[in-house]
């Protein structure tokens, strides 16, 4: 048997360190940066957010977790280069999949993020297989294929999460256990509209928009 290392592009990125920002390897950001959503599962979008210096557009290839309703981002890397673009831009950015969608994202807070890495964990199974599933949890969280509701809680603050543009401060319910945000919409569209901003709480079910 060979004792060679194997390559590390036939294993996920590692996020699970238990510190702020944990940026991806340079042979990672590569296959990003030349593969984007191509190659990538169902759940792939485009996240393209100003710069905060440069004012520049910013491109991440990105999963999007669908729950209860609603998208939300989970940044694996934790106090990543776009968190830090979508909090200075007031959370507006454009989704790209099946066309340009220009949202504003919303941060959830810390004690509701767990429900969506549970999320992001389940679907983990349908995209790839119990398999790579149990690689991503591994790699991308520090944990066990399924971990218990307070494991997932330790590792929350790690992972800053945000919400598609439906959601707002008023329509959160207080949690128990790993209960989501609440399901129930009252979403308020025609202030969405007052500030300029579009409305797509699924972001790959809706038609491209022209012009």
């Amino acid at each position: 048997m060979s004792g060679r290392t194997q390559s590390p592009i036939w294993r996920p990125q590692d996020y699970s360190s238990r510190v702020a920002y944990r940026p991806p390897a340079h042979w990672y950001r590569r296959i990003n940066n030349h593969l984007g959503v191509l190659l990538a599962p169902r759940d792939a979008v485009t996240l393209e957010v100003p710069g905060r210096r440069s004012g520049k557009p910013r491109r991440t290839p990105i999963l999007r977790t669908p729950y209860q309703g609603e998208d939300y981002l989970v940044a694996l890397a934790g106090e990543s280069e776009w968190v830090r673009n979508v909090r200075a831009a007031a959370g507006r950015a454009v989704i790209r999949r099946r066309g340009e969608h220009r949202i504003c994202l919303v941060e959830i807070p810390q004690q509701e993020r767990p429900a969506v890495i549970a999320e992001y964990l389940r679907r983990g199974v349908e995209r790839s297989g119990s398999r790579a599933a149990a690689k991503q949890a591994r790699f991308y969280f520090g944990m066990n294929p399924d971990p218990s509701p307070t494991e997932i809680r330790a590792v929350a603050t790690y992972y800053p999460c945000f919400g598609s543009p439906t959601r707002t401060a008023g329509h959160r319910r207080r949690e128990r256990g790993l209960a989501g945000p609440s399901a129930g919409r009252r979403t308020d569209r025609r202030h969405q509209q007052r500030r300029g901003q579009q409305t797509w709480p699924q972001w790959n079910d809706r038609p491209a928009r022209k012009g």
